[in-house]
Formats: structure tokens, sequence, C-alpha cells
């Protein structure tokens, strides 16, 4: 049955980390967003990121927190992974091969280089930016179906996967792009630097890494800030960048992580977003910050 255009629908993202399990589900009238359920549940440390190795250590817990948050409906979700999960990357060529085959073969090429696995135990997924450059993502089947596997023998059936910068930056898409297009966006959630310096609106720049949590952690964040900016400045122009936009889960002192920076800083939160704003309540100000990759992955795309 097609459901009349008219109608609400209701839709699911579940997002996973190393400390927690979350779920949002929301409904939409029209072009309108309410946020109908939201629930977490502490991971207990069944979730182990990776980039080579299985990320659900303990299988039955991790089914359990799926069952216990998603009920014992079935349902149909997205999901959001940790970006150290994923391998992602951005090519150029001279011109891009218009034969399916010819373009994944020389995306094959180009990856199997930097991966720390083989490209037959490789699912990829690309999306050309323009008549250059490719958005090139790679997990590895292992992970990916084991993902797969255990949400449906918990009763949800995966319909779209994703990292959890990308569900973000989703749900701030349109906020950020009526300021401008050559920006940075800085995610600083569960653990994971990730930065990606977009012109012209798209991707032109990605860098991810695991964080080490402690004392003198906003300084390692500042260096590795720094580190990216300069190894891009290296090919390509930085001063025509207007604005970092971050999101953190963490408390951020800016005038030490972006110091001498000449650009707008601009933290990303729930109150630029009404619908969300409301739909979260009374919800502590640390735990929506870590929600919000559920919440992306449940809008539509």
């Amino acid at each position: 049955m097609i459901n009349p255009p008219f109608l609400k629908k209701s839709k699911v993202g579940i997002s996973v980390s190393t400390d927690y399990i979350f779920y949002a589900e929301l409904e939409k009238n029209g072009k309108e967003y309410r946020v109908k359920d939201i629930k977490s549940f502490d991971s207990k440390g069944c979730i182990k990121p990776s980039l080579t190795d299985a990320n659900i250590t303990d299988p039955e817990l991790f089914k359990k927190a799926i069952k216990t948050i998603a009920g014992n409906k079935r349902v149909y979700a997205s999901l959001s992974i940790p970006d150290v999960s994923v391998k992602t990357a951005l090519f150029e060529f001279e011109s891009i091969p218009s034969k399916k085959a010819e373009l994944e073969k020389l995306i094959k090429w180009k990856m199997e280089k930097s991966l720390p696995f083989t490209m037959d135990d490789a699912q990829i997924s690309y999306q050309a930016l323009n008549k250059k450059s490719i958005l090139v993502s790679v997990i590895r089947k292992g992970i990916l179906y084991q993902y797969e596997e255990l949400l449906r023998e918990a009763g949800v059936e995966p319909v779209l996967i994703d990292t959890a910068s990308s569900h973000i930056f989703n749900l701030f898409h349109n906020i950020i792009m009526k300021e401008g297009e050559n920006f940075i966006f800085l995610n600083l959630i569960n653990a994971v630097f990730t930065l990606i310096i977009f012109k012209k609106g798209c991707p032109d720049f990605i860098r991810v890494k695991a964080l080490r949590r402690g004392s003198g952690e906003i300084k390692r964040i500042r260096d590795e800030l720094l580190a990216s900016l300069k190894f891009y400045s290296h090919s390509a122009d930085i001063s025509d960048l207007a604005a970092i936009y971050y999101i953190a889960d963490i408390e951020i002192d800016k005038k030490l992580l972006f110091e001498d920076m000449d650009m707008q800083i601009k933290r990303l939160g729930v109150n630029q977003i009404p619908w969300l704003e409301k739909g979260l309540g009374n919800t502590k100000t640390g735990e929506f910050i870590r929600l919000l990759p559920a919440i992306g992955a449940a809008m539509e795309r």
C-alpha cells in the first residue's frame, strides 16, 4: 500500500557509539518534523568502533539493547555508525569514466593503496560531486554484515547505513548552506575528530581520527585541526574559508581551540532547530548532543 502524501510518516534513526545506543523516531507532516520518541541505552562496552575488526563485541547484549529501545514491533530504520568504522576519501580525476564498471575499477585501484584490508573484503559506495570529483566510502564487509544481521535478529530492518558526521551535517545542512559555500565542518562527538572542508558547497577534504579522552584533550584537538589545515593548504587555498561550524559533546575553550584563526567560529546547537529543541524538552545537554546522529538518521534524504 502506498500512503497518500498528506499522511504522517514515522521515521526512525538508530545511532551506536562506544558508550550509548540511541533511538529517535520522528513524525513528518508536510515539511514539518516532530520528535515522537527518543530513547537511550548504555551499550556497556559492547561496541568498539574499528575500521578493521568486528564492531560489536557482545552480539547478545547488542540485540538486547536494540530490542529494549525499538520494542517488539518490526521497525525500519536508518543506522548511524561511528566515523572511524568507515574509510572516506575524495578523489579527483581529469574526467570521470562514463561506464560504471570502469569507474568502479578506478576507484578500487585508488582505494586499495590506503586500506588495511583487501578490496575483495570491501563494500564501496560513491557519489560524484561534480564532473571531476568523487566521494568514496568503504566499510569492511564483515563489519557491515554484522550490523545488518544483528539488527534484523533484533527486529530492525536497516534501510540506510551512514556515518555519524554525515547524519549530523544532514541535520544542520540548511542552516549552514544558507550562510555560504566555503567553510569547515568540525564534529567532536563520541571521542572522534572529524573535519570536512567544503568548497562551493561540496566536500573538498576529509580527516577522521579517534580521540584520546583526558587531560590535554583540547590541545590535541587543536593540534589535529592545525595539522589538517596545514596539509590542506599545500594543495588548496584556505583564505576563502569563511567559517568553522563545530559541534561537540565536551566543553570547548574557543579561545584556545581556534586561537588566531581568521574565520567566523560558530557552534551548532539544538536551539537553531526549533522543532528539535521543543521535542527534546528536558534532555540533558550532553545527551542531546550525542542523540543528534540518530535524529539526523531519522530524517528523510
